[in-house]
């Protein structure tokens, strides 16, 4: 692995590059394919709610070990590098049950795309981040425009990221936009923008872990392209070849996609007689996204439990599976609602209850509560 002085001298897409093992300006591939460096790559993403001040209500995290990568080699559009993605969207407790919808965007806690939601005590928000920047390897966190991300973690979660024991740097996508891409002119391009103009739709946004992963993808993406534009094109080891095809095979191999003779990604049925159809570049690593959704999820929680309750406050079971709910035992003194405890109410203040009560006559009570609960 490059010295921490040399990657901190470096540019952001070197960086990324060097850990990879990938050529970068200097047209030097700094490690063998056979021999990629084990680091950590995290991208860490957080949403927060926009009131009662601003309280962290989902912290979204993807990793790559470059020690998993299959083969260690990057593959066609660094196919095994996405592969190798592990994400997680991590709720607290206390707070997870928030979510902001305003009229320009909307949050969307329960559409994690790659996994299964985490539930934590907050008070175990330290250890979490510690337990996943703090390793025996280098690290390498990546955030997309997150000065602010950085400052609420060190903030409202008790962790400064930047003092993390073999912290080699962090990186910004927005920084690496700026130096490579059609969206160099971009001062502060979205993470929606970045993702659409790499080839990738389909993440649903304001997730925390999909942001974590779309922040991570894109991450791999400019670094490769970037790469490709400082150095003939990327080449691997010819008696590696034949196991790269493997590796795109098994990242594919669920039926929703498949590899032709060419490498070329083609989507088709397993039950299907119709010939393939040829995607571009682009399509191709869309696809690759949509096969890391359908991978098999851990049947076991890595930092917190797979089930809490949003209505009654149990740890037992989720919301949608609530006994309390299906008999209509559960009260909510704040806005008169029977879909969740009073401790559990988006509405800020109790005295509200009687605005809701009076609105209710006006919109129905669904429509009021909807109104003071946006």
């Amino acid at each position: 692995m490059p010295s921490q002085s040399m990657m901190l001298a470096a540019s952001q897409l070197s960086i990324i590059c060097r850990a990879l093992g990938l050529p970068d300006e200097t047209q030097q591939q700094h490690n063998s394919p056979l021999d990629i460096p084990d680091v950590r790559l995290v991208a860490i993403d957080l949403e927060k709610y926009c009131k009662e001040n601003s309280p962290v209500t989902a912290i979204g995290v993807s990793i790559l070990q470059t020690s998993d990568v299959q083969f260690h080699v990057p593959g066609s559009d660094g196919a095994n590098f996405i592969n190798a993605i592990k994400a997680y969207n991590l709720r607290p407790r206390e707070t997870g049950h928030k979510f902001n919808k305003f009229a320009y965007f909307e949050d969307k806690p329960e559409s994690f795309q790659f996994g299964v939601d985490e539930w934590f005590a907050m008070k175990e928000a330290r250890q979490i981040l510690k337990t996943v920047l703090e390793h025996d390897g280098d690290t390498i966190l990546i955030f997309h425009g997150g000065k602010n991300d950085i400052q609420d973690i060190k903030e409202k979660l008790g962790y400064d990221v930047a003092a993390a024991d073999k912290l080699v740097t962090i990186v910004d996508t927005q920084r690496m936009a700026r130096q490579y891409g059609p969206c160099y002119m971009c001062n502060n391009i979205g993470l929606t923008k970045l993702t659409n103009i790499l080839g990738i739709n389909g993440i649903i946004s304001h997730n925390a872990g999909n942001d974590a992963v779309a922040t991570m993808v894109d991450a791999l993406l400019l670094a490769i392209a970037w790469s490709r534009q400082q150095n003939p094109p990327i080449t691997e080891l010819p008696e590696l070849l034949e196991n790269t095809d493997t590796a795109l095979q098994l990242t594919l191999e669920r039926g929703t996609v498949s590899v032709s003779d060419s490498c070329a990604l083609s989507t088709s049925s397993p039950e299907s007689d119709t010939p393939p159809t040829s995607h571009s570049a682009l399509s191709f690593v869309n696809d690759l996204v949509n096969a890391l959704m359908e991978r098999p999820y851990s049947e076991s929680p890595v930092f917190g439990s797979f089930t809490h309750c949003t209505g009654c406050d149990d740890y037992d079971h989720l919301a949608a599976e609530c006994p309390y709910w299906r008999t209509l035992a559960l009260e909510c003194k704040r806005c008169h609602g029977n879909e969740h405890i009073t401790k559990l109410c988006m509405v800020k203040d109790y005295k509200l209850a009687d605005k809701i009560k009076f609105h209710d006559s006006l919109l129905g009570p669904l429509g009021a509560r909807e109104y003071f609960l946006r």
